[in-house]
């Protein structure tokens, strides 16, 4: 579990530390990570198949599929998934219920560090401020006494590329008589799409982890 802290913690990068100019870059410091997670996440998919990743038929799809999950997650995710189906078998419940569980247990005790320079949570911070006058410092002292857990579901289960989609739209996304409706508005396009997997995710948006 110690380890999962620090994984989460790591996966948690500032966008300060990217190249590529203004606006939106090119490509992210944890791309390289990510992608090899989620070729993670594709073998563990062929093997439910009974195939090799090589021989599957969704392989092109899926490798060719840029989760929104962080590489940390993914990878903790490929490894309670195919537990879960392979041990349940017939029994197992349906994707979505799956990925719940794993999540809740895969987050469990999770810390992911101090994220107080990243864009997402200064996002979010601002938003409090412009749309509910909540100022920087009680964003941050209402941060801290949230679990880790939670901190992490807000932040470190994104890979940075979700991460900057999210604080996007909490910049540019006009404030709301329902504040709390309109920023889970913004976590939706990547909650659908935290993990590949056969189904359609727009047909089938529950597939990812819950946000409050």
């Amino acid at each position: 579990m110690h380890a999962l802290r620090l994984l989460l913690a790591a996966s948690v990068v500032t966008t300060g530390a990217i190249a590529c100019g203004p606006g939106k870059p090119a490509s992210y410091p944890d791309q390289g990570k990510v992608e090899t997670s989620q070729k993670k996440w594709c073998e563990m998919l062929a093997d439910l198949d009974g195939d090799k990743l090589d021989g599957w038929g969704y392989r092109t799809d899926c490798l060719g599929a840029y989760p929104a999950a962080s590489s940390v997650y993914l990878s903790k995710l490929a490894e309670c998934y195919g537990k879960t189906k392979k041990g349940l078998g017939d029994e197992a419940p349906d994707s979505a219920a799956i990925i719940d569980s794993c999540t809740v247990e895969i987050l469990s005790g999770a810390e992911p560090g101090d994220v107080k320079n990243t864009p997402l949570y200064i996002a979010r911070c601002n938003r409090k401020e412009r749309c509910s006058q909540v100022s920087r410092a009680t964003c941050d002292q209402v941060w801290e006494q949230l679990d880790g857990s939670s901190r992490a579901t807000l932040t470190s289960v994104y890979n940075l590329k979700a991460q900057g989609e999210i604080a996007s739209c909490l910049d540019d996304t006009a404030c709301s008589e329902d504040e709390e409706s309109a920023v889970d508005a913004c976590y939706q396009p990547q909650r659908d799409a935290i993990v590949w997997t056969q189904l359609s995710l727009g047909a089938d948006p529950g597939l990812g982890p819950k946000v409050d």
